[in-house]
């Protein structure tokens, strides 16, 4: 066959050749390195939420919440599990000697981006008559229920915005008025050297909280300085050191807490 009639035939192969390959599909058409890799993970994840798990125990020589005081040295573990964006919580405090405060909390809630929203049932015990009615959601119970929601500027400027607000439960005053108690803080968190991350903070009850957090109008009650070290032991297993110097004007009250963090 000479090269005059080869030619003819090669120019169809490459004419069908070319053809047949604009024939793909749009998505094969795509190479994938055009794909962002952030832009893809974020499609992984959308179309297969994974279920996360987290659960720890901390030990703190006392345990202030929201700048107050509640009991000594105290036991708290902690439980979240988590599907995408969703969540469900369980957090609870025992002091040592088991006298002072038994308290648990769960949560359930929804988190995207830098936004979280969040309902909190508090259970809090400090006396053993209210022991064995945890079925009681009464204003005279042992239950108050607070929706919180939360905001992080970005990640350049980390500014975190929190509030909550109870909404059910025993959050009355003495005539029988709910309170609609609220907590709001905003806070900023900060890394030094030696990977020490720190965190400070001041929290606030806009208005009177009476037989609740016990304030009256506007009251500053959480100003703080929280610095952490977290070292990695055995695969997912965490050990951590904490600091927390908590000052509370609306008091007159000043605390330095420290303690260990156990986590999974």
């Amino acid at each position: 066959m000479t090269r005059s009639s080869i030619l003819p035939i090669v120019a169809v192969l490459l004419l069908f050749t070319a053809r047949s390959g604009s024939a793909r599909t749009p998505k094969e058409s795509i190479p994938e390195k055009h794909i962002p890799e952030e832009c893809a993970d974020t499609l992984a994840e959308a179309a297969s939420p994974r279920l996360g798990f987290e659960m720890g125990i901390e030990l703190l020589s006392s345990y202030v919440s929201r700048g107050s005081y509640q009991a000594g040295a105290s036991f708290q573990p902690f439980l979240r599990v988590s599907w995408g964006g969703l969540f469900i919580g369980a957090w609870a405090s025992t002091d040592f000697s088991g006298t002072q405060m038994r308290e648990v909390n769960l949560s359930l809630g929804y988190r995207k981006g830098r936004f979280e929203a969040a309902l909190i049932d508090y259970y809090i015990a400090p006396h053993p008559e209210a022991e064995g009615r945890f079925f009681d959601f009464g204003h005279r119970s042992a239950h108050t229920f607070e929706a919180s929601l939360s905001w992080s500027v970005s990640e350049r400027v980390p500014i975190g915005i929190w509030w909550g607000t109870m909404f059910a439960g025993a959050d009355v005053a003495d005539d029988g008025r709910r309170n609609y108690s609220s907590y709001a803080e905003i806070s900023y968190p900060f890394a030094l050297r030696q990977a020490v991350d720190f965190k400070t903070g001041v929290g606030f009850m806009p208005w009177s909280t009476e037989n609740c957090f016990n304030t009256r109008g506007f009251a500053v009650t959480n100003v703080y300085l929280h610095a952490a070290k977290t070292w990695t032991l055995r695969r997912n297993l965490r050990l951590g050191l904490l600091a927390r110097i908590i000052c509370n004007p609306y008091r007159e009250q000043f605390n330095f807490v420290g303690g260990v963090r156990f986590e999974l």
